[in-house]
């Protein structure tokens, strides 16, 4: 445990020892390469709390709360050449139908693009398989924040940046696939 970046040991003196595992919300098998020194970690202890109550995400989950505010759509927010240019780049390289998700915040359609790349060899997302697995050994299981307080952060990341972010996406593709792989590759 010593040289991963991945896992910590976090201690006082004569405290408890906690330990801070970096997980990403995907699916794909290279999130759980190091899930062994994890669980291994997590049998010692007898509580998780995970970046949110992920129990709690799964009730709250409703579209709804990823939505750009007062009924708009990213067609509103660009200019028509421009939005259906990248519906076309997004269709070509990632089968996206910008078009039946334009009222998503498009933080959350670069997102579910960037999951997509990435593979789905789990069931589900490391973070909610530690989850499962921490109410498996019966601990106490709770998170840093609440899906309320993460709601209203993302409803904050101005709507600019987050159209740069699309615009970026779609103007370079290819470099785009790359980063997603150097991350991947980096976890």
């Amino acid at each position: 445990m010593k040289n991963s970046t991945l896992l910590w040991e976090v201690s006082v003196d004569n405290g408890p020892i906690s330990y801070l595992y970096g997980t990403m919300h995907v699916r794909d098998a290279s999130a759980f390469s190091h899930t062994d020194k994890a669980l291994t970690a997590l049998y010692k202890c007898q509580e998780l709390v995970t970046e949110i109550d992920v129990g709690m995400a799964r009730e709250m989950n409703n579209p709804a709360f990823y939505m750009i505010r007062d009924n708009q759509s990213i067609s509103d927010l660009l200019p028509q050449k421009k939005y259906l240019k990248i519906c076309r780049i997004l269709k070509k390289a990632f089968q996206f139908d910008l078009d039946r998700n334009s009222r998503f915040l498009p933080i959350i359609i670069v997102s579910n693009i960037t999951e997509s790349i990435m593979k789905a060899d789990h069931a589900m997302a490391l973070d909610a398989y530690l989850w499962s697995e921490g109410q498996r050994m019966n601990m106490t299981c709770g998170g840093l924040e609440t899906v309320s307080e993460q709601l209203t952060i993302l409803q904050t990341i101005d709507m600019d940046v987050q159209l740069k972010m699309l615009k970026d996406l779609a103007k370079g593709v290819s470099k785009f696939r790359s980063y997603v792989h150097r991350l991947r590759i980096m976890y």
